[in-house]
């Protein structure tokens, strides 16, 4: 099914995601509208580097990701995927169905396929189920702003009612495997029993 081999460890600290780019001095209009892009100095950090401001009006970015050609994906926790390329801002269509509860959305993000016309987008997301709501993670082919031929890759059993923990930080190591952190989903007394066979505590590979 996939040329790359699938691990996931789990761990039970859910990291928030993080925003940081380069980008041009004056921007021209954007497609987005509210997603207004400006460039300007917000002031130095205790460890005295500087922190600018690169784009506004996005809500929750929580993943971001570059293409071969240079421009970023950035997901929204609330289920949105932006590409920004030279100032300006597009959505990108296509994406599978998310389960935005609690801490749950669209998470993390990434590129595997360098030089590729349509590389492949990994996607980690919550999802809802009858029994509650877990973590997921697909591979999505990207061609021009739309994602298509979706291939779920791992599931993380079982679902739970709590919606909090859901981690989803997604790595492909020089070796090809596929690493993906999966959180506790609010249970965490599971999560610290390494005899259990639920995916909160253990690490697998395919």
């Amino acid at each position: 099914m996939s040329n790359f081999r699938l691990c996931c460890g789990v761990v039970l600290v859910c990291v928030s995601g993080v925003l940081s780019a380069c980008a041009g001095s004056t921007p021209p209009p954007n497609p987005l509208g509210e997603a207004r892009i400006e460039l300007r100095q917000l002031g130095a950090t205790r460890a005295g580097y500087p922190v600018k401001q690169v784009i506004a009006g996005i809500s929750e970015p929580w993943g971001i990701a570059m293409l071969p050609d240079g421009s970023l994906l950035i997901t929204e926790k609330a289920g949105g995927l932006l590409r920004y390329y030279d100032n300006i801002l597009e959505r990108i269509t296509g994406l599978p169905e998310v389960a935005v509860v609690g801490q749950g959305g669209l998470l993390d993000i990434l590129v595997h396929g360098e030089g590729d016309n349509n590389p492949w987008i990994y996607l980690a997301y919550s999802i809802a189920g009858k029994e509650g709501y877990t973590t997921r993670v697909s591979r999505l082919q990207l061609g021009g702003n739309r994602l298509g031929n979706s291939q779920v890759l791992f599931t993380a059993e079982p679902f739970y009612r709590q919606s909090r923990h859901f981690g989803s930080r997604l790595h492909i190591n020089p070796e090809g495997y596929l690493y993906i952190t999966v959180g506790d989903r609010g249970n965490r007394t599971a999560a610290q029993d390494l005899r259990s066979e639920e995916h909160t505590s253990e690490l697998q590979s395919q």
